[in-house]
């Protein structure tokens, strides 16, 4: 904020995608993004869907927003891989199907998005994905997680809280 304050003070030109930082923004963002970290960290979910969306709100520009989520989950599913191999549950050779696959997703879909945006020459295509990506993925794992928790019903198990980690997942 002080660096901020004395670039307005001087007469500053800000560019269009600079944050603006003040007391509501330097104590809000920061905020969110724990919150976002503590999700990320407790259930699995990538911090970067939060903090992308965040980041567009702050005033980003969409690429700057997209690749530093994309930097912020390659330490996010670092981690998780690290804490499977060091527990011995790491599946190997599912772990490298998955590597693969995301990587050669990655790439395609960034060379497809490139030029999607050179044709076009518009930047609201990536904040386009990445609402999609979170609406689907919102609206799957919901329907998901209905499903099975009717299923649960009608067979009659019992649909209080259970033990995160049952020893049964352990034993695999």
């Amino acid at each position: 904020m002080g660096r901020h304050a004395r670039r307005v003070a001087v007469g500053y030109e800000f560019l269009e995608d600079d944050v603006r930082w003040n007391p509501k923004t330097a104590f809000v963002y920061p905020c969110i993004c724990a919150l976002a970290g503590l999700c990320a960290g407790m259930f699995g979910i990538g911090g970067g869907i939060i903090k992308g969306p965040l980041m567009l709100e702050m005033g980003m520009l969409p690429e700057v927003s997209s690749a530093t989520s994309a930097y912020m989950i390659l330490f996010t599913t670092a981690a998780a891989t690290l804490q499977y191999a060091l527990f011995g549950a790491l599946r190997v050779h599912y772990a490298a199907v998955l590597f693969v696959t995301g990587l050669v997703g990655t790439l395609c879909g960034q060379f497809v998005v490139k030029k999607i945006m050179q044709r076009t020459g518009r930047q609201s295509l990536i904040i386009i994905i990445i609402a999609l990506v979170i609406g689907s993925s919102t609206a799957l794992m919901g329907g998901i997680g209905a499903a099975t928790f009717v299923q649960g019903l009608r067979a009659g198990e019992d649909q209080g809280f259970r033990e995160l980690c049952m020893a049964e997942a352990l034993d695999r």
